[in-house]
């Protein structure tokens, strides 16, 4: 555990400037469109109910009754938002994850973090990402919908949570990559969910400190803590990748020069 915590600032600390301008470029333009839709729903719904709020008069109300197919408008355009900046949101955040899963994963040989690279890199794997993500993430939804699901929901969730690194670094395909991230996880289990527990918790109550503070600047505040913190929970989760998987694998297969090959454009598993 001591070493994982280590390992994690050691990264940061050596590639502040690159790991910074990876988040940096998902971050400020989903805060921005986050800012300009909130302005907007903001805007439409206080032009619709707004008057009903100012006046308590019967009028007033008849009035939101007979306008009640406007007020639908504003919900479906309200939605439309909110679903824009959800499907945003997923896409952003899985070219960030495989961004800084191949920095960490470079770091891990002794290789310096090229942005460019790293992009290019997330970008050739972005549909296996996406594929992987999408399917965990509805199968772990599904589960949760009923109270008996909710423990297997946990459990797979656990078994799930290295599906970016198999689907980016070892090329697998999405159902491929769920399979060998629950390979990875199988007998570890519990020492996963413990590390994971205690890691969100910490860096949680941190975020909430640090946002707490930077908070007290409108707009910039939150956009600074989530450039902070973002790339800290992905470098966690790359470096305990790594680590069940020469667990697994065995350091007569799993070596950096295999590493090394997976990380250029045309490696090969």
């Amino acid at each position: 555990m001591t070493g994982l915590f280590t390992g994690i600032f050691q990264i940061y600390r050596a590639s502040f400037l690159a790991i910074i301008i990876i988040v940096s470029i998902i971050e400020v333009p989903l805060s921005l469109m986050g800012f300009w839709f909130t302005s907007i729903i903001g805007d439409a719904v206080f032009e619709e109910v707004g008057p009903v709020l100012d006046s308590a008069s019967n009028e007033a109300i008849d009035s939101l009754v007979m306008d009640a197919s406007r007020i639908f408008e504003v919900f479906l355009a309200v939605s439309y938002a909110v679903g824009v900046m959800l499907i945003a949101t997923f896409l952003a955040s899985i070219i960030k994850t495989g961004a800084m899963a191949y920095g960490t994963s470079v770091q891990i040989i002794g290789r310096p973090i090229d942005v460019a690279s790293a992009y290019s890199f997330a970008v050739g794997r972005f549909s296996a990402m996406v594929c992987a993500a999408a399917l965990s993430y509805l199968a772990v939804i599904l589960l949760s919908i009923t109270i008996v699901g909710i423990p297997f929901a946990i459990l797979f969730s656990v078994r799930w949570f290295f599906i970016m690194q198999p689907a980016s670094l070892e090329r697998y395909g999405p159902t491929g990559a769920l399979a060998r991230s629950s390979d990875l996880v199988r007998g570890n289990w519990w020492r996963v969910f413990g590390i994971m527990s205690v890691i969100l918790i910490t860096f949680g109550i941190a975020n909430g400190i640090v946002g707490s503070v930077l908070g007290l600047m409108p707009y910039v505040g939150p956009v600074v803590t989530a450039i902070l913190f973002a790339p800290v929970l992905i470098i966690f989760q790359t470096l305990l990748y790594h680590d069940l998987r020469l667990r697994h694998d065995g350091s007569e297969l799993y070596t950096s020069a295999v590493l090394d090959r997976e990380l250029k454009p045309d490696g090969t598993i």
